[in-house]
């Protein structure tokens, strides 16, 4: 049996020679089989430059100084700590004495405390914090450098007994990130009817010389142990790809070896199945269409919980996600209209974005988040003199520019209770997109200028 369900707009992880290494196939012994090979330079430079980074944050902010019930560590050391933990899992995974599931789950471990360290330091940027905002950022930081949940606030002092704290049970939610799939949302885009398969989000591809090495597929939903994932390439026989269980989430990555197709680098488009091995049904997927000009041409609006990492959630945001195909940190901003009147942060009409690396690691695609200046709170919270995303209903116009030159233009229709508009390929129907987040509509307004 066999249903037809097309995937979102899947991303491609464009390589260039300067932009990403190369990673080559090798068989190791069973039971572990055959791997991809890691450069594990990156992950030292990856981390040089974090520490670097968290340097400059910390400032006069002095190494000892009280944060909460702690004392602030050095965090170079911190930093170092989790470098040698990386390099060692590197090594270990290159000489066959890790294998493929224990290597992505703990590297997923390590990129997202990464991008929580990242978002931590974005926040330290804004020159208005106060001296117990920054405190409080500093504690964040120290718990993720450290491994855990931010730490409790001292207790008050007075007479009574002395009290062991509670430990805090880790929270999942602790690493979530402002470009990441969230579906818990209280206003997620109409859904097309289930499959009984996971809904395919994503896709990338690594580069080996001129040629596609490996296929990684990002999925959401329930996962069990003898389902199986498939891909045809373009005059190939079809392949059986490694799935893998995200661990704590509905979530599961595809591994597929194109390794021996050779494959030419580019634009590339593969037929996929999902087989349900509890029923032992096959559902196409129908067709992945690797394009990276595609993923860059298309924009959306995410609901997030605000803040992004908090448990527990009371209220969300609404963020802009922009793609942007390029391995640079580039300045992305938006200037944003409601019913023609300009949207304003703190006064000012430029809204400034956060960027995460997107797709497979070394990828040169970069995806930004903007927040917008309004929030949704939950019956049980309270917008705590926010103003009220339900009150800016009408027609949305927002101009995103890069670095200073204009990039794209995106537009939607805000209704009276906070949802949007749905797009015509998000309408809920059989085979259309099942995101979470609200596809837009979206045109380039890239200027030239005349010579």
């Amino acid at each position: 049996m066999k249903t037809a369900i097309p995937g979102s707009a899947l991303l491609l992880c464009v390589l260039s020679g300067a932009g990403c290494a190369t990673y080559s196939s090798y068989r190791c012994p069973d039971p572990i089989g055959e791997i991809v090979r890691q450069d594990c330079d990156d992950y030292r430079l990856r981390y040089e430059s974090l520490a670097a980074k968290v340097q400059f944050s910390i400032g006069s902010f002095s190494v000892g100084a009280a944060v909460g019930s702690e004392k602030l560590r050095d965090p170079s050391e911190l930093i170092q700590v989790m470098m040698q933990r990386m390099l060692s899992l590197c090594h270990d995974f290159n000489a066959c004495r890790v294998d493929n599931r224990e290597y992505q789950r703990r590297r997923e471990e390590a990129d997202q405390a990464f991008t929580a360290v990242m978002a931590v330091l974005e926040q330290l940027k804004n020159p208005a914090l106060t001296p117990p905002e920054r405190e409080r950022l500093f504690g964040e930081l120290l718990a993720i450098l450290k491994g855990g949940p931010p730490p409790a606030p001292a207790p008050p002092p007075g007479p009574g007994p002395e009290r062991k704290p509670a430990e805090r049970e880790f929270s999942e939610g602790f690493f979530r990130d402002s470009t990441g799939y969230w579906y818990a949302s209280k206003l997620r885009p109409p859904q097309p009817p289930p499959a009984g398969v996971p809904v395919l989000l994503e896709a990338t591809t690594s580069k080996n010389k001129n040629f596609h090495s490996h296929l990684f597929v990002r999925l959401y939903g329930a996962v069990e142990a003898d389902d199986q994932f498939f891909v045809t390439p373009p005059g190939s026989q079809e392949i059986r790809c490694d799935l893998n269980p995200a661990r704590k989430r509905p979530e599961a990555n595809a591994n597929c070896n194109l390794e021996n197709l050779k494959l030419p680098f580019g634009p590339l488009r593969l037929a996929a199945r999902y087989l349900v091995g509890a029923k032992e049904q096959s559902v196409d997927f129908g067709v992945i269409d690797l394009d990276p000009d595609r993923a860059a041409a298309r924009a959306w609006l995410a609901f997030q919980p605000d803040p992004v990492r908090k448990d527990p959630i009371t209220r969300e945001r609404p963020w802009l996600l922009i793609t942007l195909v390029s391995s640079q940190h580039l300045s992305v901003t938006a200037r944003c209209f409601e019913n023609g009147k300009p949207v304003l942060q703190d006064g000012a009409a430029v809204l400034k974005s956060y960027g995460d690396r997107a797709g497979a690691y070394g990828s040169p695609l970069t995806r930004v988040s903007i927040p917008l200046p309004y929030v949704v709170p939950y019956p049980e919270g309270s917008a705590n003199g926010d103003d009220l995303w339900i009150r800016h209903a009408g027609d949305w116009r927002c101009k995103v520019s890069v670095d200073g030159e204009p990039f794209r233009e995106v537009r939607f229709k805000v209704k009276p209770d906070g949802s949007l508009e749905p797009h015509p390929e998000q309408q809920g129907r059989p085979g259309q997109i099942a995101s979470p987040w609200w596809l837009l509509d979206t045109r380039s307004i890239e200027e030239k200028n005349p010579t």
